[in-house]
């Protein structure tokens, strides 16, 4: 199977925006840091899923992912470290970690 490399990147405002939409009030705002937190968050899982995905048609002698294989996946993702809790999604802010605060500092470099 080819390997392609290709980054996954989201855009901050898009990112802002979906969060924005679980909101119950329509003046809750976002911080920065948060759609930063989660956009990472979100490239990880992304990138995981295309890692598994490739997996499983390699697993079945297959030379292109399609969505059969991203379908077969899914659970694997609901179930595992990925997960993402609705404790942190619902308490992003303030973030008490400090090892956290300091990898936002990096991701803004």
């Amino acid at each position: 199977m080819e390997e392609r490399t290709t980054e996954v990147v989201f855009k901050k405002e898009t990112v802002g925006k979906l969060l924005s939409l679980f909101f119950k009030d329509e003046k809750t705002k976002v911080s920065g840091d948060a759609v930063i937190l989660m956009a990472e968050m979100l490239k990880i899982f992304v990138e995981e899923a295309a890692r598994r995905s490739q997996k499983q048609a390699a697993a079945e002698d297959c030379d292109v992912v399609d969505i059969e294989h991203f379908e077969k996946i899914l659970p694997q993702l609901y179930n595992s470290n990925f997960k993402i809790s609705s404790t942190l999604l619902s308490h992003f802010l303030p973030v008490p970690n400090i090892q956290i605060a300091a990898d936002l500092n990096a991701l803004k470099k």
